[in-house]
């Protein structure tokens, strides 16, 4: 792809860019290159000196995102809602698959500051090193976008993950009232921050939500059970895993959630099986090893 490998006519030498490393290369050589770059995920609701629960991602762009995304999905609530289509769409994963590639795609990788997603009792706090364009407060009704590193956010947007330039605020936007009861406050300075103010009471409300869509799953779980102690596999996993995978999930993603260590095993014990008896299906089956491979309920498709 264009960008990703160069001729420096200086000197007459060639080679891979900055991109390529960030997007592709192994963890090893990414900190060899930019040794202060990371993303710190620290959940901070019970212990607010210290924190819960944290996190510390200093791998690849592509990966960085699943084991962001697995972060939020592990805690926070993820209810869904239908669209003028009659798609059901979760809400948590449209806002935060967006703050999650605006950081990564959007970030100044020569800034020492870390990154972080700070998850606190009533607000989230998302911070990357950047070079401002606007200098202050954000109006996103009067916001004109630009590409910070335009070859990332070119493969970005070749793999899915982003769209057209200035859809991601539109999208955090239009759903953030619905999920957080507000719009998020938006700075760009030296440090991009993204403040995401909310109630416990509404993080509650939307945890009853996710429950009750849920609840459509246990009459399956039901019949399933026989199946699931022929294939070894203990019948609530098979359940947990289903439900959870009901809007696509990376394998880390679901690692992360169930607390398993090892991804070969995960693979060999849970997901083939679950694959086999047609309960979870990929995303991209006809790359069955692809490194940006999900898994979603069958269900999902039969519902829609």
């Amino acid at each position: 792809m264009a960008s990703l490998h160069l001729k420096d006519y200086s000197n007459q030498t060639e080679g891979f860019t900055l991109a390529c490393a960030l997007l592709f290369g192994k963890d090893l050589l990414i900190q060899s290159i930019l040794p202060h770059y990371r993303t710190d995920l620290i959940l901070k609701i019970k212990n607010v000196d210290r924190y819960d629960d944290r996190d510390t991602v200093q791998t690849n762009l592509i990966d960085s995102y699943d084991k962001i995304m697995a972060f939020i999905e592990k805690h926070l609530p993820s209810p869904f809602r239908e669209d003028d289509k009659g798609v059901r769409i979760d809400i948590r994963n449209a806002i935060f698959s967006e703050l999650a590639v605006n950081s990564l795609m959007h970030r100044e990788f020569t800034s020492h500051a870390f990154a972080r997603f700070i998850i606190e009792k009533d607000k989230i706090v998302i911070e990357n090193g950047n070079r401002p364009f606007v200098c202050g407060n954000i109006k996103p009704d009067d916001f004109r976008p630009y590409t910070k590193n335009p070859t990332i956010a070119k493969v970005f947007k070749e793999i899915g993950y982003a769209e057209e330039l200035g859809s991601g605020i539109r999208n955090i936007m239009k759903y953030s009232k619905e999920y957080f009861g507000n719009i998020p406050e938006f700075i760009d300075d030296t440090m991009f921050i993204t403040t995401l103010k909310y109630s416990a009471e509404k993080l509650k409300a939307q945890d009853a939500h996710q429950d009750r869509g849920q609840d459509r799953g246990q009459d399956k779980k039901q019949s399933d059970q026989a199946g699931d102690k022929e294939s070894g596999i203990d019948s609530d996993i098979v359940s947990d895993i289903v439900n959870f995978c009901i809007s696509p999930k990376s394998v880390l993603g679901i690692m992360e959630k169930f607390g398993y260590k090892s991804k070969p095993y995960f693979l060999k014990k849970i997901i083939k099986p679950l694959l086999e008896k047609g309960l979870i299906i990929q995303t991209i089956p006809e790359k069955p090893t692809s490194r940006n491979q999900k898994y979603v309920s069958s269900t999902t498709n039969e519902d829609k």
